[in-house]
């Protein structure tokens, strides 16, 4: 029997919500693999194995909930078990099912480009990169990343990093 969990990434505001359809005889780890396809983009560089998951129940109207939530190791779902290990029952309408934590390395990436952008803007460069556009330019730097990425495994074709 398939349910349908919805999913945020932890730092995200509930609007930013999204539904993944899984059988409850699937596991974590092919909920994982239902993340990565269902946002691909959010996920471009990272094996869905590496996606970090915790079970919460928060109502999608909470954001404030969302802004203090704590993730515990302890607490983190395991790739093995099945769903309906977790989700016994139906999960709650209008509730936010599932808290992805992004990888290290990519929260790493991220802050690094608005740390460059952030940067730019103090050293007297306020106009060219205003505050309402600095989410495009976080977004086209993210896209630079990904392309030379892809440059390097399309020009690598002995599998060894370039």
């Amino acid at each position: 029997m398939y349910i349908k969990l919805f999913c945020l990434i932890k730092g995200d505001s509930a609007r930013h919500a999204f539904p993944v359809k899984i059988d409850r005889d699937d596991t974590i780890g092919d909920l994982k693999k239902a993340i990565k396809a269902e946002k691909p983009n959010d996920f471009f560089r990272v094996d869905a194995d590496k996606l970090r998951l915790w079970k919460e129940e928060i109502p999608d109207d909470k954001d404030d909930l969302l802004s203090v939530l704590s993730l515990q190791d302890e607490d983190e779902l395991f790739s093995t078990r099945d769903i309906e290990f977790y989700w016994t029952d139906t999960p709650k309408k209008k509730h936010i099912h599932v808290i992805i934590k992004q990888p290290v390395s990519m929260s790493r990436e991220i802050s690094s480009v608005q740390e460059i952008l952030s940067k730019l803007g103090t050293q007297g460069l306020p106009y060219f990169i205003p505050t309402r556009k600095k989410q495009l330019w976080i977004d086209y730097m993210q896209y630079i990343i990904r392309i030379g990425d892809e440059n390097r495994a399309v020009d690598n074709k002995e599998g060894q990093l370039i």
